[in-house]
């Protein structure tokens, strides 16, 4: 394909990428707004519904949650162009994890897992240069599967370290009297994922019988 002309930046853009941007705009809106509403119908205080709908209501949460990550992984992999579609800001990695934790807690509560993140004064101020919101979903799906895996009665640990020119956020699960067996996820996710921080410049490090996940994220200096 050839080029077209932003109209609001006036740049040149490839329409192949202009396609994909659309496409991935088309599915996170949609599923989005489905999850929006989903979400507003199960927890109106204003207009309760009765348990056995309310729990029908969270299990399409909870499978709508799963279908989005599923899509964000395909598109993760499909796109031969999320190179130079990647979004990269400087963040701090504390309000990442607390904004992925969040998104991941309704599938925590559901499974009964105990969640230990570090106190404000353990984190320090590392910075990291990344597509926040792309690494925020990965994140959220990958701390959903810990989740999974450590079955009810379990714990999920959150440590972050900086090591060189990397910040290394690690994910580790205690299992519980429910833990499974099995791998940590999909491997669409995982391969996913993998393929997400590689881009930056970073790692991916998964053991499934260890339980633990260890992402590695390029550090950015202080501004």
């Amino acid at each position: 394909m050839g080029d077209e002309t932003n109209p609001l930046t006036m740049e040149s853009v490839s329409t192949s990428t202009a396609s994909s941007a659309v496409q991935e705009d088309e599915v996170y809106g949609t599923l989005g707004a489905l999850l929006g509403m989903l979400e507003v119908v199960a927890t109106d205080d204003a207009y309760p519904i009765a348990p056995v709908q309310e729990h029908r209501l969270r299990c399409a949460l909870e499978l709508c949650t799963r279908l989005q990550t599923y899509l964000e992984s395909l598109l993760t992999l499909a796109s031969d162009d999320l190179p130079v579609r990647l979004r990269t800001t400087t963040c701090r990695v504390r309000p990442l994890v607390e904004h992925a934790v969040r998104g991941a807690l309704r599938r925590l509560e559901a499974r009964r897992v105990t969640l230990q993140v570090p106190e404000v004064s353990a984190w320090g101020h590392e910075l990291v240069h990344i597509d926040a919101a792309r690494v925020d979903r990965a994140l959220r799906g990958l701390a959903e599967a810990l989740a999974d895996r450590v079955g009810e009665g379990g714990a999920v640990a959150v440590d972050v370290q900086r090591m060189g020119p990397h910040v290394i956020l690690s994910l580790r699960g205690r299992p519980g009297p429910g833990a499974t067996a099995g791998p940590l996820g999909s491997v669409l996710l995982e391969r996913a994922a993998r393929r997400l921080l590689e881009l930056h410049g970073g790692a991916l490090s998964v053991d499934p019988r260890q339980l633990t996940i260890e992402l590695r994220l390029p550090a950015a200096g202080e501004s």
